[in-house]
């Protein structure tokens, strides 16, 4: 029986060949940043039982394929366009400097390489949180029970999730803030403060998840 890393691998590549041209993500090799690294595996801690290691390896694995997409897009820009406005608010080159700045630094992080603790023991940490993490721990993501029941497609995904957290860390960019959360907060977030929509991990990640489309 093939393992679950096979699954894995053999699922990047199904994933990738059913996307559209622009969106394609090529197995790269182990120096390849643009690639997934079939060798890189999670360390789980506490996530034993109920299939959750292999829930979360696999939206690691499409959080990998979904942020070399939307990088590629940013990359692309050369104005404003309904995604990019709906999410980050006034097209400026300095703030799609910074944005782009922030999806190619996630870009170079392996999600299958991350430390994934199933504990969410914070005190007085609300129920609905889906996940957290220290900014300065990089590669280090405590997945609350929230994130089980999350999407696998569409928008608010797991994979979604995993680009959000990796945001924060002052690795990547600098490091994000949770100025709002919620869907239509973000959405409000980018027409009353471009400045805070473009540090804000909530609309990177709508942003990436582009659900409904928007070109």
């Amino acid at each position: 029986m093939p393992t679950l890393q096979a699954l894995l691998i053999l699922g990047s590549a199904l994933l990738a060949a059913s996307a559209p041209a622009s969106n394609i993500l090529t197995t790269g090799n182990a120096n390849d940043t643009d690639g997934l690294r079939p060798a890189s595996w999670p360390t789980f801690e506490q996530c034993e039982g109920d299939n959750r290691e292999t829930i979360i390896a696999y939206a690691a694995r499409d959080a990998q394929v979904l942020g070399k997409a939307t990088r590629d897009y940013v990359k692309s820009l050369t104005g404003p366009t309904p995604r990019y406005t709906t999410w980050f608010g006034n097209y400026t080159p300095e703030r799609h400097a910074t944005v782009l700045k922030i999806f190619t630094a996630i870009n170079t992080n392996d999600y299958l390489a991350y430390n994934y603790y199933c504990d969410c023991d914070v005190p007085g940490l609300p129920e609905d949180v889906v996940a957290y993490v220290y900014s300065w721990q990089y590669g280090m993501i405590h997945i609350c029970p929230e994130f089980f029941r999350r999407n696998t497609t569409g928008r608010n995904t797991q994979a979604g999730t995993i680009l959000h957290e990796a945001t924060h860390y002052v690795n990547n960019g600098g490091g994000t803030e949770d100025w709002v959360s919620g869907t239509n907060n973000s959405l409000q977030l980018a027409i009353d403060d471009p400045d805070k929509a473009v540090d804000c991990a909530a609309n990177y990640k709508y942003f990436a998840e582009n659900t409904p489309f928007l070109d």
